[in-house]
């Protein structure tokens, strides 16, 4: 029996063949696919595409509605973060353990629908755009840290650095921290970290009678732990 959860697409072309040239989406679809399974597992980003899906209640009554993407059933379904998620919510089992039915939207069905279409990829973009500028602030902190790493060879090399593009030494390391939960991540060096600590320790103020600079060995050593209150 084909365990669902660790499933390939090979194994689970049990979804509906579809005429490829009736579905709204055609332009997405690589050439030669026809089986439904088939289309979310190849496309560039089957969260773009456009479906119907009928839900059914205790009683027996249904709604049927047309979504851009699927994303916002996966928790009732149990799939939510699960890579596999888009063929799968194809499979016959999985519709028919959640009550509901999932198929690729047609051109006709967006015509019945005028406008809801628009409306649903709107509510898509709303729903994504946080993890989306996720995503974007790590990749720009992936090419901020890497021309970081170049310059940090010395004190001076991190003071030029943050002068010339007006960051600060806590900005540098909140920057660091999200660019290093990259897949891969993208880590400064032990010698980078050590003069952006060398810099903090030098720039903090002189303690209190009794108290101590944090050492520089214990900056840097800390430098991807937790999140400072300033953290940007």
């Amino acid at each position: 029996m084909t365990d669902l959860a660790v499933a390939t697409p090979d194994q689970l072309l049990t979804a509906d063949e579809v005429e490829v040239s009736d579905l709204y989406d055609e332009d997405k679809i690589p050439a030669g696919v026809t089986n439904a399974v088939e289309v979310v597992s190849q496309v560039e980003d089957p969260a773009a595409l456009s479906y119907i899906v009928t839900t059914r209640s205790e009683d027996g009554e249904s709604a049927e509605v047309l979504t851009v993407g699927l994303d916002r059933h996966f928790k009732n379904w149990n799939l939510e973060d699960n890579p596999n998620a888009y063929f799968l919510a194809l499979h016959k089992v999985i519709q028919l353990q959640y009550g509901v039915d999932v198929r690729l939207a047609s051109k006709q069905d967006v015509e019945e629908r005028a406008g809801e279409r628009e409306v649903a990829e709107a509510v898509a973009r709303h729903r994504n755009w946080e993890d989306d500028e996720k995503k974007r602030r790590a990749a720009n902190s992936a090419v901020i840290i890497k021309a970081f790493e170049e310059r940090a060879t010395s004190t001076a090399g991190v003071r030029a650095f943050v002068d010339q593009y007006s960051l600060n030494t806590n900005q540098i390391n909140s920057i660091a921290k999200r660019a290093s939960q990259l897949q891969p991540p993208v880590m400064l060096s032990r010698e980078a970290i050590t003069q952006w600590a060398q810099v903090v320790h030098d720039d903090r103020p002189a303690p209190k009678a009794g108290e101590t600079k944090t050492p520089v060995a214990e900056l840097r050593d800390n430098f991807y732990l937790g999140r400072k209150k300033n953290d940007d």
